[in-house]
C-alpha cells in the first residue's frame, strides 16, 4: 500500500482521501498524523519502518501535486487540484482536520516543498496553533536541498554525465537557493513562534557548509531521485535520526 502512495495511484486516491488517509495500526490508538505533497511522500516507506518497528499507529495524508494546508474551519468548498476534484479536495482537507481533534495528544508531521508554501503562513499557523490547543506536537520536516540541474531523474542524469559508478562522493550544484533558504527561514520562525513545534532537519546531511553543493551520492547510494526530491536510500540515511525525534517527541 506505501508502494501505491508513492506513486501516487488512483486508487489510492479514490480511496483513502476522504477516510482519514492511509492508516498504519499497528496495536492502541492512531498516535502520528502525517500531512504533505509529494515531499511527505518520499518520506512514507521510513515512517512505515518506523512505525512498524515502535508498535505505532499512524494515519497518512499525502498527495502528489496538491497544497497539504487547509483553512480552519476547513471549507465545504474545495478548489480544483491536478488529483482532486474540489469536493474532494474539501472531502480531504475535513478528514485531515477531523483526525487532528480525534486524535489525542496527536504528533503532527508535515512535509512539503517548503520552497514554495513559505508565504502560507495564516493557514500554516492556525493548523499548529490547532494542535497545540488539542494537547499535541508539530514536527515540520525540513526540505532537503534542492539541485540546481533541472527537473530530471538524478540516477540517469550522473549516467549521462559520465560520473560513473564509483564508490566516492558526487556533489551536484545547489538550485532555487532563494526560495529554499526562504522556506528553512519560514519553519524556522514557525518553531520559535509555537512552544510546541520543532523541525527535523535535512539540509545539513546534504549541503556542503561551505559552498552552494549537494552530495547527491556517497559509497554508491544515490541519495536524490530528481532535483528535489530524495530517493528511498537517501530517506533512509536519515532514519534513524527522524526516528529518534519523533520517539522523543511521543514520550
Amino acid at each position: 500500500e506505501i508502494a501505491s502512495c508513492l506513486v501516487g495511484s488512483e486508487m489510492c486516491i479514490r480511496d483513502r482521501f476522504s477516510s482519514g488517509g492511509l492508516k498504519l495500526m499497528n496495536g492502541g490508538p492512531i498516535r502520528i498524523v502525517f500531512i504533505g505533497d509529494s515531499h511527505g511522500l518520499m518520506w512514507a516507506r521510513v515512517l512505515e519502518e518506523i512505525c512498524r518497528k515502535n508498535s505505532i499507529s499512524a494515519a497518512l495524508n499525502l498527495a502528489a501535486n496538491t497544497d497539504p494546508f487547509f483553512e480552519i474551519p476547513a471549507s465545504k468548498i474545495g478548489q480544483n487540484t491536478e488529483r482532486f476534484t474540489a469536493e474532494q479536495k474539501a472531502a480531504f482537507d475535513l478528514a485531515k482536520l477531523r483526525l487532528i481533534r480525534e486524535c489525542d495528544n496527536v504528533l503532527l508531521l508535515i512535509a512539503c516543498r517548503w520552497s514554495g508554501y513559505w508565504k502560507n503562513d495564516e493557514q500554516i499557523d492556525a493548523i499548529v496553533e490547532l494542535v497545540q490547543e488539542e494537547g499535541g506536537q508539530v514536527l515540520l520536516l525540513e526540505q532537503p536541498p534542492e539541485l540546481g540541474v533541472g527537473n530530471v531523474n538524478i540516477a540517469q542524469f550522473l549516467g549521462y554525465s559520465g560520473f560513473g559508478n564509483g564508490d566516492g562522493e558526487v556533489w551536484l550544484r545547489a538550485g532555487n537557493l532563494e526560495n529554499h533558504s526562504a522556506g528553512r527561514d519560514f519553519i524556522e520562525q514557525r518553531a520559535r513562534k509555537f512552544e510546541h513545534c520543532s523541525i527535523f532537519r535535512t539540509c545539513d546531511w546534504f549541503l556542503d557548509p561551505l559552498e552552494p553543493r549537494v552530495k547527491v551520492v556517497e559509497n554508491s547510494s544515490v541519495y536524490y531521485f530528481d532535483d528535489d526530491h530524495l530517493s528511498n536510500q537517501g530517506a533512509v540515511l536519515l532514519s534513524e535520526a527522524l526516528e529518534k525525534k519523533i520517539l522523543g517527541l511521543l514520550e
